[in-house]
């Protein structure tokens, strides 16, 4: 079983080990890419078929990135699990040496 430790700051974010949670199965190998969000870097699993990307709320509070809460909702992951969605927000990420927005 996977632990979770909560992130209060971009310091602590910093000094925690980064760890990746896979939502739902699959029985095919993951692409899991290192990226730069906001200029830290986060592990990054690479999913070809939805139409957004999932961050989790503490990565997003600890980086204090700005989101647009009106957007809410619910998704479902590939395996069927229920997601909330709290917002949306755009940020810088990097990979590669390459920025993107």
């Amino acid at each position: 079983m996977a632990t979770s430790t909560r992130i209060t700051s971009r310091e602590s974010w910093n000094s925690n080990k980064r760890q990746v949670y896979k939502i739902g199965r699959s029985g095919y190998d993951l692409i899991n890419l290192p990226i730069n969000i906001e200029g830290l870097p986060f592990p990054f699993l690479v999913d070809t078929g939805p139409s957004c990307s999932i961050i989790n709320s503490s990565v997003i509070d600890a980086l204090k990135l700005e989101e647009d809460r009106s957007v809410t909702g619910v998704v479902r992951s590939f395996g069927g699990n229920r997601i909330a969605i709290r917002g949306c927000l755009w940020a810088d990420i990097a990979y590669n040496g390459r920025k993107h927005r």
